[in-house]
């Protein structure tokens, strides 16, 4: 199941199609040997700092990391994502099948990465509208997890996790560059601790319409379950959150997206303390200036932030602000750039005037706004937490007479609870419980009565034609 959040910003060309030929192949090959032999022969410069080639495999990183990874198991509205507009960013995120319950619920699961003891890492959008949390230990444990604050803004969610002998991930001190090797941890599609590698394309990335922090470019795979997984380097440390790709499906064609490890960690911080991230607002939305919308509006150099969109509701408004103006200074200091000006107002305080200045018209003028402070984003009032007994495992059975005709066993008409969170879906087909043939709903009943005492059940369930058992663990156990 594809996520399309937030909706598209804007239409973006296909990916062109063609064949690979063993010449191409050969040149494709070629290419990779001298660029990594170039790389590994000495480090390189990259801003400052000294950059070291990583070594042919990230076998090792990958020890280090994985056991700081875990699964985020969420039960949450179901939401109908049907899109067919051409690609756009995906959060890939749900992984599963929806399922079709009363009230409209849905299993959906994502990654996460444990940040210090207690704390668990994961994506805002994952979390956002969740009914129940859970995380699941790289060494199997689950526990139901409580949202500390989550921010759609970056994508971060600080979850609170009561579990002992927790392995924090080691953070990288220095930024990436283009070109840099790096490598995601996670569970797409559900196989859990996956790895996927490449290369740092592009540092740093903004998106108009979608997060508004700088982004960390890969070609790194993520795919439906990859989504809150730390992105780490060859030595084994966290450089980024992975959060979307860029797609006209819901998976991976070659660009992904992470949130990189800075603006995790200052989002961690202020969720730990406040609940919520704390930001100025103006009311615009901006964008940057290239050299090409420097020369159309007349600007003698391509700095700044362009604004796009002045909100009905919003001091810019008020103060006259439009979209066309650009700009160029904030308390009498020079913007160098959109982002520039992005950060300075979201520090702004509630009651700050902030004196800008502008160019429209082809010239400069000053205009003078107060900040005001961005609508946060509420945390539930409650966490994740185990529910009390449930009758059939929070199942709710086909009736006898609907399902006469087609085999042995019971048939799923819904699911809620510990079913929905193991992954049972209407339509399966319950033919055993824990190694009992079960024949029909009395059968069904006594088996599961003789568990009682058991905190997990195998139930046998064939799912298009294909027979599996899931376990199911009681809620409350």
């Amino acid at each position: 199941m594809r996520v399309n959040y937030p909706r598209r910003p804007f239409r973006r060309i296909r990916s062109m199609k063609g064949g690979l030929t063993f010449r191409t192949l050969g040149l494709c090959v070629l290419a990779f040997a001298l660029a990594f032999g170039a790389a590994a022969a000495a480090g390189r410069t990259c801003d400052g700092r000294n950059v070291v080639a990583p070594a042919a495999s990230f076998a090792q990183a990958a020890s280090r990391v994985a056991p700081a990874v875990v699964s985020v198991l969420v039960i949450r509205p179901h939401a109908d994502t049907a899109d067919d507009e051409g690609p756009a960013f995906f959060h890939p995120m749900a992984g599963g099948s929806p399922a079709a319950l009363p009230d409209g619920q849905e299993r959906s699961f994502s990654s996460g990465f444990v940040l210090r003891a207690g704390e668990v890492i994961a994506s805002a959008h994952a979390v956002a509208a969740a009914q129940g949390v859970w995380i699941v230990l790289a060494d199997g444990r689950r526990f139901a997890a409580r949202v500390l604050g989550f921010d759609r803004r970056s994508d971060v969610a600080l979850l609170a996790v009561p579990a002992d002998g927790l392995s924090p991930v080691a953070v990288a001190r220095e930024r990436v560059c283009a070109g840099d090797w790096v490598a995601a941890l996670g569970a797409p599609f559900g196989f859990e601790y996956s790895v996927s590698a490449g290369v740092v394309s592009a540092w740093p990335r903004v998106l108009p319409g979608s997060v508004t922090v700088p982004l960390i470019q890969t070609d790194v795979a993520l795919n439906p379950g990859s989504s809150g997984g730390p992105l780490f380097n060859a030595a084994g440390e966290v450089v980024g959150m992975n959060t979307m790709v860029y797609s006209d499906t819901g998976v991976y064609m070659g660009v992904s997206f992470a949130i990189p490890m800075e603006t995790v960690l200052q989002a961690a911080a202020e969720l730990k303390s406040a609940g919520y991230v704390r930001r100025g607002t103006i009311g615009v939305r901006t964008q940057p200036v290239t050299p090409a919308l420097a020369e159309a509006f007349g600007l003698p150099a391509a700095r700044g932030a362009l604004v796009a969109k002045v909100l009905d509701k919003g001091m810019a408004r008020a103060a006259g602000l439009r979209p066309g103006d650009v700009v160029t200074s904030l308390d009498g200091r020079r913007i160098g750039d959109q982002q520039e000006f992005e950060t300075a107002v979201d520090r702004a305080k509630p009651g700050q005037l902030l004196s800008l200045g502008i160019w429209r018209d082809r010239s400069r003028r000053d205009v003078v706004i107060v900040a005001e402070a961005e609508a946060a984003d509420t945390p539930p009032a409650a966490g994740a937490s185990d529910a009390p007994e449930e009758h059939r495992l929070g199942l709710m059975l086909l009736a006898p007479q609907l399902a006469r005709g087609h085999g042995p066993g019971v048939f799923v008409a819904s699911a809620s609870g510990s079913s929905v969170l193991a992954g049972l879906e209407p339509g399966d087909r319950i033919t055993a419980v824990n190694g009992r043939e079960v024949a029909n709903a009395e059968d069904f009943d006594e088996a599961l009565a003789s568990t009682l005492n058991a905190r997990s059940v195998a139930l046998l369930v064939v799912r298009s034609g294909v027979p599996l058992y899931i376990p199911v663990r009681r809620l409350g156990r």
